[in-house]
This record gives C-alpha cells, sequence and structure tokens, in this order.
C-alpha cells in the first residue's frame, strides 16, 4: 500500500500502516496534544486507504474477519441519491450540517476534493452535483474528522436538505 500527501509517503504493509497510525494517533491522545495539521491530514488518508483496502471499516475501526465475507470486495453502501462528484470545493460556509463522518461516508461516500482545500484546515471534504445543483461539505480546523461532529456546507442547500434531513441542516 503506498499513500503520498505533500510531503510525506508510506509505503508499506496494510497491517503496518495501521499500526503507525495508531501508534501515533495514541501518543498524542495521551499527551494532551492536538496532531499537527500536516501530520493529521496524512494521517487521514492513510486511513481512508486503509478504508479502501477493507481493512477498516466507515468509523474507521478495524474490519472483523467475521465480518468479510470470503472473496468479497468492502465497498460503500450504495447511494440512495443521484447525484456525481465533481472537482470543486465550496466558497464559503452558508450553513452547517450536523452529522457524523460515518453518517456521511454511507449517504456520499469517500471525500473527493480535500486535497483541493487548505491542507493545514480542512481535512475533508466532498463536492458533488445533482441535476445541475452543486453541494459542498467539508470539516474546517479539525486534526480528525472522525471527530467533526458540525460540518461546514455551500452550494445547494436544499439538496443537502434532501439527502441528511430537515433537522440537520442549518443556514447562516
Amino acid at each position: 500500500m503506498k499513500v503520498s500527501n505533500g510531503f510525506l509517503t508510506y509505503n508499506g504493509s496494510i497491517q503496518s500502516a495501521f499500526e503507525i497510525t495508531d501508534s501515533i494517533r495514541t501518543a498524542f491522545a495521551k499527551s494532551g496534544n492536538e496532531i499537527p495539521g500536516i501530520l493529521g491530514n496524512f494521517l487521514f488518508h492513510v486511513e481512508v486507504a486503509l478504508q479502501e483496502e477493507g481493512f477498516l471499516d466507515a468509523d474507521f475501526e478495524p474490519v472483523k474477519k467475521k465480518d468479510i465475507q470470503k472473496n468479497s470486495i468492502d465497498t460503500p453502501k450504495e447511494r440512495k441519491y443521484n447525484f456525481h462528484f465533481i472537482r470543486e470545493i465550496g466558497n464559503s460556509r452558508t450553513g452547517t450540517l450536523n452529522t457524523s463522518y460515518s453518517d456521511i461516508l454511507d449517504k456520499i461516500g469517500k471525500p473527493n476534493v480535500t486535497d483541493l482545500d487548505d491542507q493545514d484546515k480542512v481535512k475533508a471534504s466532498w463536492g458533488f452535483e445533482s441535476n445541475g445543483r452543486k453541494a459542498f461539505i467539508w470539516c474546517y480546523k479539525h486534526s480528525n474528522p472522525k471527530s467533526c461532529s458540525t460540518w461546514s456546507i455551500d452550494g445547494d442547500i436544499k439538496l443537502i436538505k434532501e439527502i441528511f434531513g430537515e433537522d440537520e441542516v442549518l443556514n447562516l
């Protein structure tokens, strides 16, 4: 498995990638210090790669062997909504979405435009479109998107409400 992000690169086994990311996160958590932006962003990209390999689930927890069916590939659930990803990011926050990272993964899929955002401030970012309506979701100033529960949004707020529900979306 090989993952590159900015100045950092990991090239090694899946198991070692998990052990390294877990050790770093545990060390910072025990010390009470926040993981520096570039390192946190890199760890997140390694963890997303571990998800793609079927090693981590949507909540970034190791998949138990009994949960993996023989000769199957762990793929995200089929989306209920008709949209496609776009390579654009939001201009400015026009609302907030109150939900978990795993809920966004379940409904939208993995982040697709994080690399276009400010790497020091944004660790997970999506851009998508449905019938000409564009929407954007991102986690701002969190070192780990798994801990983010209030997301910045821009674009067609109605589209985001259709996907996540009226009660989860607040307009500014």
